[in-house]
């Protein structure tokens, strides 16, 4: 990109050189990653017990997840 841009540069008049460093990316340093904090959860949607086994699921679980629990469910 850095070869390109200066080549683009050296071809073209002072004024278009103006206007066209404002679309080329420009390095801004190193990426700074800020820690986010998890969403709270307000407990499980779904709650099944069977005998001395519960099992919990929550909500967006995906459906093979729920599946296999109760799968493993029904076989207790």
């Amino acid at each position: 990109m850095k070869r390109v841009r200066e080549e683009l540069l050296d071809n073209i008049d002072h004024a278009g050189a103006a206007q066209l460093s404002n679309w080329i990316p420009k390095q801004i340093g190193t990426p700074v990653f800020a820690a986010l904090p998890m969403p709270r959860r307000g407990g499980a949607a779904v709650t099944v017990q069977i005998g001395a086994h519960t099992a919990e699921i929550n909500n967006g679980a995906d459906a093979e997840t729920v599946e296999g629990v109760l799968r493993a469910l029904s076989r207790l």
